[in-house]
């Protein structure tokens, strides 16, 4: 059955959305700056939000109030979730492809909700599933925690590396959430590793291969 799709991004987003050859839907762009309250009513406004099925949520930026007042104009919520660390989520249905995720109580932040936890939930797009993965291809190492590194391993790891003596190129990876950025940073700055450090990656695909 095909399903019609369209994505509410702001303006800084769409250039990404244009550049790939696989885009699959609509775009509708939120202007910046609106506050949160004034997003949601401008959204409320499309047709395509009206129309809408399910109304899927993805970001760290959506906190509680946001996740409240979306579910409170009328839609069914589908929720992307990776920590159930942000208060009540108000929210039909909740997704965590993480291994523990069925561990992390949705239960109770999400009483009412039907839950896609764990591996078999995990969304990957195709370019993601056909890296070439022999270890004789490859001589460098990359380092990479997610999107918020939620255990704070970045570091560790590359203090690690360092005691060590690693001497293979390195590249480290760090989401838009990570809240460790300064710290890192820092290291960087003084150690004798061979480190590319990029922030907020937008080819995950291409840094695997």
């Amino acid at each position: 059955e095909d399903i019609e799709v369209t994505f509410a991004v702001l303006p800084g987003t769409v250039p990404f959305c244009r550049a790939r050859h696989d885009w699959v839907g609509a775009v509708l762009t939120i202007p910046e700056g609106l506050p949160q309250q004034d997003e949601i009513a401008r959204l409320s406004q499309q047709p395509a939000f009206q129309q809408a099925d399910i109304v899927v949520l993805d970001g760290y930026q959506f906190g509680e109030t946001y996740r409240q007042a979306l579910k409170q104009s009328g839609c069914q919520l589908a929720l992307f979730d990776d920590n159930n660390n942000s208060g009540m989520l108000h929210a039909d249905l909740v997704i965590n492809g993480a291994a523990n995720a069925e561990q992390l109580g949705y239960n109770l932040s999400a009483p009412d909700a039907k839950y896609c936890l764990g591996e078999k939930f995990r969304v990957l797009r195709r370019e993601f599933t056909y890296a070439d993965t022999s270890w004789a291809k490859r001589n460098s190492l990359l380092i990479t925690m997610g999107g918020s590194d939620p255990a704070n391993l970045t570091l560790p790891l590359l203090k690690a590396l360092e005691s060590a003596e690693a001497d293979m190129p390195i590249r480290v990876i760090t989401g838009a959430a990570y809240p460790w950025l300064g710290q890192l940073q820092a290291f960087l700055s003084k150690t004798n590793l061979g480190v590319q450090h990029i922030q907020d990656c937008q080819q995950m695909a291409d840094a695997y291969c």
